[in-house]
C-alpha cells in the first residue's frame, strides 16, 4: 500500500485492511508523502497533474478536519491524536488520489528505517550507473535523480546516528524517481535490468527491517499548534 492509497481508505473511498492505522502521526506522514511524491512529478514536467495539484490543497484541509473537535458555537476546540470524524472528498480529490496510487511505488504505509546499508549503497550505485548509461532521458530528470542519489548516500552516512525519517524520504522519493524513468526512457532493458536484479534483492532487505514509528513534520505542526 502506498501513501495514496492509505489516504483512499482513511477517507473511506476504498475498504480498508484489518487493523488499519488511523493516529495523527500515520495519516500525516502518508499525507507527507504523498504531497512529495505529487511535488516530484511536477518538478519533472510529468504531464496531466493540474488537478492533482489543485486538489491537494483540500485533501490536507479534509485530513485535518478529521482530528479536529469542535465547540458549540464551530470554533476549534483541539486536535486528538485518532481520528474523530469521517470527511468526504469531492469527486477531483478522489480522482486526484487514484491517479497518484497508479503512479507511486508501493511501499508499506509503516516508514522504513534501518535498511541493510550494503543493500541500499547497491541501490544507489546501480541508479547512476544506470543514468549515465541512459541518455534517451530528459536532461532535467537525470540532474534530479543524481541529486537524490546524492542525498540518499549523504544521509546514510548520518543514518546510524538516527535520522531513519530523512533516509527513508530520499530512498521514498528515488523509488519514485525510478518509476519515471521507466516510463519515459527508450532503454527499457537499463531500468528492466535494475528492478530484475537489484530492487528485489534491495527491497528485501529494505522492507525487512521496518520502523515501528515515526512522526511525520505535519504531525509536529499539529502538537505545537495544540501545546498550551
Amino acid at each position: 500500500m502506498n501513501a495514496a492509497e492509505y489516504l483512499l481508505a482513511f477517507f473511506g473511498v476504498e475498504e480498508s485492511p484489518e487493523d488499519f492505522p488511523v493516529d495523527i502521526d500515520t495519516a500525516f506522514s502518508q499525507m507527507h508523502e504523498a504531497q512529495q511524491a505529487l511535488d516530484t512529478r511536477v518538478s519533472m514536467h510529468v504531464k496531466y497533474l493540474d488537478i492533482p495539484r489543485k486538489a491537494f490543497p483540500g485533501i490536507w484541509a479534509q485530513l485535518m478536519k478529521s482530528f479536529l473537535s469542535l465547540h458549540h458555537n464551530g470554533s476549534i476546540s483541539g486536535f486528538h491524536p485518532f481520528k474523530v470524524s469521517s470527511q468526504e472528498l469531492t469527486d477531483s480529490q478522489v480522482q486526484a488520489l487514484q491517479a497518484l496510487a497508479e503512479k507511486m511505488p508501493s511501499l508499506p504505509s509503516q516508514p522504513l528505517a534501518d535498511a541493510n546499508g550494503e543493500s541500499v549503497m547497491g541501490l544507489l550505485n546501480e541508479v547512476r550507473k544506470a543514468l549515465a548509461r541512459d541518455d534517451s532521458l530528459p536532461l532535467d530528470l537525470r540532474l534530479y535523480a543524481l541529486r537524490l542519489v546524492n542525498e540518499a548516500q549523504r544521509n546514510l552516512e548520518e543514518h546510524s546516528a538516527g535520522a531513519e525519517f530523512r533516509l527513508a524520504t530520499a530512498l521514498e522519493r528515488l523509488l519514485g524517481v525510478i518509476s519515471i524513468a521507466e516510463e519515459r526512457t527508450e532503454k527499457k532493458t537499463v531500468w528492466e535490468n535494475i528492478r530484475n536484479t537489484v530492487m528485489k534483492p534491495f527491497m528485501d532487505a529494505f522492507l525487512s527491517s521496518m520502523a515501528q514509528q515515526m512522526v511525520g513534520s505535519g504531525a509536529d505542526l499539529v502538537r505545537q499548534l495544540t501545546k498550551g
